[in-house]
């Protein structure tokens, strides 16, 4: 496994919003591992702030890592296969953000949401080379770059308690998917919310699926329910 990264640890060097980076990158790569086949796009930054107080750079700086750096490393690996005539697999780390509204989020949500379409179109165009292209989309996970959010207690807790498999994603889960999607040699083009289930519900509707009753209908027609109770971590188990 090689990594690129701008931090010293990695295994190569570079900036990947830099061409030049990039090509001096490949040409490290190629000479001492070959031509890669397998691409995992996961570099990437996030940034709250208000549309309105949005900066030019501040949002430059994301799109230029999260979705130009994704472009100009996929275009140069592509390149590298393609010459090679091998087959290859690539999968992008977007995020959820990609397709959901959450506020304070701009260029991130953008960022993430061209790497939505960048995945299906880069796999109808590279698919006859034998190359196959999906992406998953993250949803609420512990890593560096969230501690600030899901380390605050009230905040963790609101995701565990609206997400339908009650907790909060890990790196492990996101290595599961990558691993899955590398393995189905019949799948391109695709993309997978990895966020047990966060995506598909609401806070508003966690909410009000605690109700015990509720006023519609005709006529303003109450009725009448057990709140639904989600079963203990222990009854889970």
């Amino acid at each position: 496994m090689v990594i690129w990264d701008v931090t010293e640890s990695a295994g190569v060097h570079c900036d990947i919003r830099d061409p030049s980076s990039i090509a001096s990158a490949m040409e490290v790569t190629l000479s001492r591992f070959g031509t890669p086949t397998i691409l995992i796009a996961a570099a990437g930054i996030n940034g709250r702030r208000r549309l309105v107080d949005t900066t030019v750079d501040e949002w430059d700086r994301i799109l230029e890592i999260n979705a130009r750096g994704t472009f100009l490393t996929m275009q140069a690996i592509a390149k590298a296969i393609i010459e090679d005539g091998a087959n290859g697999v690539f999968t992008l780390v977007g995020s959820t953000a990609g397709t959901l509204a959450d506020p304070e989020t701009v260029p991130y949500s953008v960022s993430k949401a061209g790497l939505n379409h960048l995945a299906r179109i880069s796999a109808v165009e590279l698919g006859p080379f034998g190359i196959r292209v999906n992406l998953i989309n993250p949803g609420p996970t512990l890593t560096p770059m969230t501690e600030r959010s899901l380390g605050r207690k009230d905040y963790l807790d609101l995701v565990v308690e609206t997400t339908p498999l009650r907790g909060v994603g890990t790196a492990e889960h996101m290595a599961q998917a990558i691993l899955g999607l590398i393995d189905m040699e019949w799948v391109t083009g695709q993309t997978l919310d990895v966020d047990g289930g966060t995506s598909l519900v609401t806070p508003r509707g966690a909410v009000r699926a605690s109700f015990g009753s509720f006023t519609g209908g005709p006529g303003g027609t109450e009725y009448q329910r057990e709140p639904l109770e989600p079963p203990t971590r222990s009854q889970q188990e």
